[in-house]
């Protein structure tokens, strides 16, 4: 998007390129023990004061996250005074983790919601899982919406979505949207109505590249 910039990806805990360790139901244990939306926003804070003791520091940052990463750059948007703006893709903003959720689960699986919820927060333990994530993430998770850190943030916003997104359903990136712009916030919104949340059409054609070249467009106009 920015080809005369540094890009620093930051990971999940646990998750180290290269490193052969031992998975749990597909993931290290250091993955199920550490990774929540809240320790990973103090892990991107943590990388960002390493960053601040680099020569090449310019004090210029724009944060950029997709799906669950998108909660994360929301949450971290405004605790990061160099940010100079703040992408969040294919991440519904706009509402609970527990609404959100619940919309993209199949109904059977959505009536224990509430009730594995209430059992994460008794035991939020690393260690027992539910619908592909820890009782320990569950707890922390729940009742956050995103939309609301994102709005103490006096950074440019641009929330991308597909309008077949089923991981992140697009109600919740609209109640985003809505939410910032009735708080005042500079934020732009593009909806995508062929796309899912990888930004696929239907047929399995693959649009990330015009999607992000949009996205580039809208950065050079927001940050000089």
């Amino acid at each position: 998007m920015a080809p005369d910039r540094r890009l620093v990806l930051i990971n999940q805990p646990g998750v180290i390129a290269g490193d052969e360790v031992d998975l749990v139901d597909g993931c290290p244990t250091e993955y199920w023990e550490r990774s929540t939306l809240h320790q990973r926003t103090l892990d991107m804070l943590l990388v960002v004061a390493e960053l601040r003791r680099s020569d090449w520091w310019s004090g210029k940052l724009v944060l950029f996250g997709g799906s669950e990463g998108g909660a994360v750059v929301a949450l971290a948007a405004a605790l990061i005074p160099e940010t100079q703006a703040a992408i969040v893709f294919s991440s519904g903003t706009g509402m609970t983790v527990r609404e959100l959720i619940r919309r993209a689960l199949p109904p059977p699986v959505a009536a224990e919601l509430d009730a594995q919820i209430a059992a994460a927060r008794e035991n939020p333990s690393g260690g027992t899982r539910w619908a592909g994530l820890s009782h320990k993430w569950w707890a922390d998770a729940a009742d956050v919406m995103p939309a609301r850190a994102l709005a103490l943030s006096s950074a440019p916003i641009l929330l991308i979505h597909g309008a077949q997104d089923t991981s992140s359903p697009v109600e919740a990136a609209r109640a985003g949207r809505d939410y910032l712009t009735t708080g005042g916030k500079d934020v732009a919104y593009f909806e995508y109505p062929a796309l899912d949340h990888f930004m696929r059409e239907a047929g399995g054609e693959d649009r990330l590249p015009e999607v992000m070249e949009d996205a580039r467009r809208w950065l050079a106009g927001a940050v000089p």
